[in-house]
């Protein structure tokens, strides 16, 4: 029999009003984040003597990511996430609006907050407590206001709480995250460490659905903002504490080892990364080219150069493309090529597209599609290995760097959101 199953305790922290990435907007290789995993998570472990509130959002939730389960493009996988977030904002309007008993009220809370209805859910949340001490309610709490970002009110709530270190990780979570966002960086890496602790003291049964999920994604949180500090020996020893704590788990062994080995990695890429402003850019032959005529990099010589390194698959390189694409036509008489670069794959993934085991001729077809697709009229340097993606200190996509008229290396930007700052740096390169 499984554990009685609460929103709480397996909620990841999607509803903040502020992004939860250390690099919004940017896709870790190999991505991590899947909205309909989490959702499978949530209907999978266990929900004996559920409310009623829990059942009718398992069903909704079990409904679409049944249906998601198959292989669907991102459009469509969009549209299905946005059918379902629809449905749940009904439920709780419909149950908002008649009223349900006071056992039901902590799930409405729990079911406004992850629809994004934070002040309905405090409301609720402070009739509950209105009726004595309750921890869950008292959590929640917490939760919603580390994610409006009201940290002084969440502490003050923290106060409150019987017993601390039985929080759950979700809250440990939404501590970190607000005081990540308010620039807090050392109180944030203490709440994301008690998360991963916390979530790896979950019981067993739920430790099989989360560990090859959510521990990465919040491991891989703690080792990124440690490396902000530029000190990689601090998050190495956070890990090791992190192993101490569960000392007889082997899944979680295996996940916390895998993350020393790539944070040596991520150090090294980022140092690469630091050292190459004012450095001529490195380059290597492509495989092959995609654009128009015959493509090479001798042609643009005198032009600044803004490369952006993509993936057929990273929703974020995809999303900015309308963003190049003006960049193009606005700026390409002044001086400015944009170049795409990529990388062969053996697969392809494009919106109804699913191909597998493809040979280079294949996938170059399908890039060739996929660039006309969307519109772009740079070409797109597509390379067999990652060799030059590692010259670069490559590790999220997008990455975009700025090269000058002379060749050299201007301006490294990872993830999106520097639209008006790359804007602004192309127009000084292009008056030099």
């Amino acid at each position: 029999m499984g554990s009685k199953f609460s929103l709480r305790r397996l909620r990841p922290v999607r509803n903040s009003p502020f992004p939860s990435s250390p690099v919004p907007g940017s896709y870790a290789l190999p991505a991590l984040r899947n909205f309909f995993l989490i959702g499978l998570l949530f209907c999978a472990c266990g929900a004996e003597e559920e409310s009623m509130v829990e059942t009718q959002v398992r069903e909704i939730r079990l409904r679409h990511t049944a249906a998601t389960s198959r292989r669907l493009g991102p459009q469509e996988r969009q549209l299905r996430k946005q059918t379902m977030q629809e449905e749940l904002v009904a439920l709780a309007d419909r149950l908002l609006e008649e009223g349900v008993p006071p056992e039901e009220r902590l799930p409405l809370a729990e079911l406004l907050y992850q629809t994004g209805r934070f002040q309905a859910s405090l409301q609720l949340i402070e009739q509950i407590l209105a009726g004595g001490p309750d921890s869950e309610a008292l959590e929640l709490q917490i939760q919603i206001f580390a994610g409006l970002g009201r940290m002084k009110a969440a502490q003050t709530a923290l106060q409150s709480v019987a017993d601390p270190a039985e929080l759950a990780w979700s809250t440990f979570e939404a501590l970190a995250n607000g005081f990540r966002q308010q620039g807090h960086l050392q109180q944030a890496l203490e709440y994301q460490e008690k998360a991963i602790i916390r979530l790896l003291q979950l019981p067993e049964a739920d430790r099989a659905y989360v560990i090859p999920t959510l521990l990465p994604m919040l491991a891989g949180r703690l080792v990124d903002g440690h490396l902000e500090s530029e000190d990689p020996q601090v998050a190495l020893e956070a890990l090791q504490r992190i192993l101490k704590a569960s000392p007889n788990d082997p899944m979680a062994a295996e996940v916390i080892n895998g993350m020393a080995l790539q944070l040596g990695k991520q150090w090294q890429a980022r140092q690469i990364r630091q050292s190459l402003p004012g450095t001529p850019m490195p380059w290597q032959e492509p495989f092959s080219w995609i654009g128009p005529g015959q493509a090479n990099l001798q042609d643009w010589q005198g032009k600044v150069l803004l490369l952006d390194f993509f993936a057929f698959w990273c929703a974020p390189c995809i999303q900015a493309f309308p963003w190049l694409r003006r960049l193009q036509e606005q700026y390409g008489a002044e001086g400015l090529q944009v170049l795409g670069l990529t990388r062969l794959e053996g697969r392809f993934q494009h919106r109804e597209i699913q191909a597998e085991n493809l040979n280079a001729e294949q996938e170059l077809a399908h890039l060739k599609t996929f660039r006309k697709d969307h519109q772009l009229s740079h070409p797109f340097a597509v390379f067999e290995d990652f060799s030059l993606f590692e010259q670069y200190g490559v590790e999220s996509l997008p990455t975009l760097v700025l090269v000058d008229r002379q060749g050299m290396i201007r301006h490294l930007h990872v993830g999106t959101g520097h639209e008006t700052e790359i804007e602004q740096q192309i127009q000084a390169l292009l008056a030099e």
